[in-house]
């Protein structure tokens, strides 16, 4: 069957004007502790390293957080949007329900500077498309942000990314999120990249939507090496969550 990918256009989606509480807060939380050099783009360039070349390569930076609530996983994808440059491709591993499109949704909404706009999981779609093309304020006007879920592809499937992006494009110019990163062929896995592991901490409450979390976060290349390290280095975060609210996020340095 063929697949299709939805673009998100802010014209017709754009949040009232009350939206702008979230530009309102977000230096509050962000200002003091993000590096300034990220607040624009990292002051290394993600140029993706060859793929296929890192499956088996350590990374460069590791780090651990737990998160307690979904409100913290979705936090700290507000965070970490703050440091997004063309070419940036983070890969998010989890099982179901695990937080990944939690995750996503505000990353996406970090990024574009909108607290309101849609975000689904694009399961069928395959691909969402999300760019600040009105001047919101986002953190890269007109960079095309993909969220993908490569779920479907499973079998001979597997290999069919390029049926309907063209990946080695998004690689250069864009910025992608990437569920279910194992449907990738090998060949495909940037050699710069994140990866953010997603697992459900079961020996701190039943296993449901509400349980808490733990994540790692795997940087390969200078981009996220560096990036990493600055996150280690302030180590506390305070970020916004969906309500407008501050949750306090925590990094740790990984011990495997």
């Amino acid at each position: 069957s063929a697949f299709f990918c939805a673009r998100v256009h802010f014209s017709l989606l754009r949040a009232p004007p009350c939206s702008s509480l979230y530009a309102f807060m977000r230096p509050r939380a962000l200002s003091h502790k993000v590096p300034t050099h990220y607040v624009r783009a990292c002051s290394l360039p993600s140029r993706p390293l060859p793929t296929g070349t890192s499956a088996c390569m350590p990374p460069s930076q590791t780090l651990h957080i737990d998160l307690p609530t979904p409100s913290h996983t979705y936090a700290l994808g507000v965070l970490l949007s703050q440091f997004a440059d063309p070419g940036d491709a983070i890969l998010l591993h989890a099982t179901l329900g695990a937080g990944k499109t939690t995750l996503a949704r505000g990353y996406i909404r970090g990024f574009v500077n909108d607290p309101r706009i849609p975000v689904t999981s694009p399961t069928y779609l395959l691909d969402n498309v999300y760019a600040d093309d009105n001047g919101q304020g986002g953190v890269l006007p007109g960079v095309e942000l993909h969220h993908m879920d490569l779920w479907r592809l499973e079998g001979e499937q597997r290999g069919r990314v390029t049926s309907f992006v063209d990946w080695p494009e998004i690689l250069r110019n864009g910025v992608c999120l990437v569920e279910w990163p194992d449907r990738l062929p090998e060949s495909f896995v940037p050699g710069c990249r994140l990866d953010i592991f997603l697992e459900i901490d079961e020996e701190k409450g039943k296993v449901d939507t509400i349980s808490p979390r733990r994540g790692r976060l795997l940087g390969f290349g200078p981009k996220w090496k560096e990036a990493l390290t600055d996150l280690l280095e302030e180590c506390e975060f305070d970020e916004i969550d969906e309500e407008g609210e501050l949750v306090h996020l925590k990094f740790q340095a990984c011990s495997s």
